[in-house]
């Protein structure tokens, strides 16, 4: 007996979701800030001229410092912010020393599945008060996938 084949539902996940703690400045010294948060960055760099993977030369009008959250990147942005929060948790008083000479935003981007017209996401206050009471902004931004 031939096995019955069924089409295969297509997801409607998110194509794409990003969560992202980043400080940044001109002067900023990223490993300054490791050092004041006593965590390691997903990623950073100095202002500056510097070469890319491909060889492109550029200058980066910033220095910057990402921290990025522990949780698989396809978890809802709830437990994204959420794990970042936990990373920080303590080290308050080291992020407004931080914040004197830098800026920060927690920056929150989704590019949504295609096939969906109408979408909609819920943060919790309590998670983003965290962040707005320490002085760090909120940036939320959709990616869109028409070309």
């Amino acid at each position: 007996m031939a096995k019955k084949q069924t089409k295969r539902k297509k997801s409607r996940r998110d194509q794409y979701k990003y969560v992202g703690l980043i400080f940044w400045g001109k002067d900023l010294d990223p490993e300054e800030v490791t050092k004041r948060l006593r965590i390691e960055p997903d990623n950073s760099w100095y202002r500056g001229f510097t070469i890319g993977k491909s060889g492109k030369k550029y200058t980066r009008p910033y220095g910057q410092w990402i921290l990025r959250p522990q949780v698989r990147s396809n978890a809802g942005f709830e437990k994204q912010i959420a794990d970042i929060v936990t990373q920080l948790k303590g080290r308050e008083r080291a992020i407004r020393t931080i914040l004197k000479q830098a800026k920060a935003e927690l920056a929150i981007t989704v590019e949504p599945n295609e096939e969906v017209v109408v979408w909609h996401y819920s943060f919790d206050s309590e998670l983003l008060k965290y962040f707005v009471s320490l002085g760090v902004g909120i940036r939320f931004g959709v990616h869109s996938w028409r070309k």
